[in-house]
């Protein structure tokens, strides 16, 4: 499984020239080792800890519900 752009998804690649694909595995490691505190992945306290999640060309930006912000460099 692959993440994608929503805009892009939704409003096509004009609307988001510069969205890349991340694997599924990869993200799921991050969110592992920030948000589960390093423990084994949990789809409940993912959910409930992240608001949301912006990609950007060279990092990713956690923002959590308690109003934390993880800025994740890209490999």
């Amino acid at each position: 499984m692959v993440w994608r752009c929503v805009t892009r998804v939704e409003k096509g690649k004009e609307a988001c020239t510069n969205s890349s694909t991340f694997d599924e595995e990869w993200i799921r490691e991050v969110l592992r080792e920030k948000v589960c505190d390093g423990g084994v992945y949990d789809e409940n306290t993912v959910r409930n800890t992240i608001n949301k999640i912006k990609i950007f060309n060279d990092h990713l930006e956690i923002y959590c519900r308690e109003k934390k912000e993880l800025n994740i460099n890209l490999p």
